[in-house]
């Protein structure tokens, strides 16, 4: 896999992570507080051992189970477009991610809790474990990936 179908698996990864955070177990009142538009700082950690600051934007909208993302992210090194859509029942999640700039897709699967998910993520020749926590105006997560040239991401992105 070239670099811009890691990057862009990599960038998967973290957008699906932001999209769950932002719904609770099941749709309902948490999921409609987190409507609308985020943004923060983080960082990329590459294979190599080296940092880059990322700065992302998201904008979350959806009814009933549903949920919808629009994410973008840039760094020194990488501009990345991305969009998710998911369904979330039962403390479960499942649906499908896909990035604009390097045209790639996938799925994903995990569970969700009040205020913390676990996902992973699968696609050719990557795999990423997504663990993140989210309350009314700020979302954290961490994304340990397998099969990319970047090793983690650490984003922050805050609504209030």
């Amino acid at each position: 896999m070239g670099r811009a179908g890691r990057v862009a698996w990599c960038f998967a990864g973290l957008l699906v992570a932001l999209v769950v955070a932002a719904a609770p177990a099941t749709a309902g009142p948490l999921q409609d507080a987190l409507e609308g538009s985020w943004s923060g700082y983080g960082w990329l950690t590459m294979a190599g051992g080296e940092r880059e600051k990322i700065q992302c934007s998201a904008s979350y909208g959806g009814a009933g189970t549903g949920l919808a993302v629009t994410l973008r992210c840039v760094s020194v090194s990488y501009s990345l477009d991305g969009r998710a859509d998911l369904t979330l029942a039962g403390g479960r999640v499942d649906g499908a991610w896909s990035e604009r700039s390097f045209g790639v897709a996938g799925s994903v699967s995990g569970r969700a809790g009040d205020r913390s998910l676990s996902l992973i993520l699968t696609g050719p020749a990557m795999r990423a474990d997504v663990g993140l926590t989210s309350d009314r105006c700020k979302q954290t997560l961490s994304i340990d990936l397998d099969g990319t040239s970047i090793r983690s991401i650490s984003v922050g992105m805050r609504r209030c």
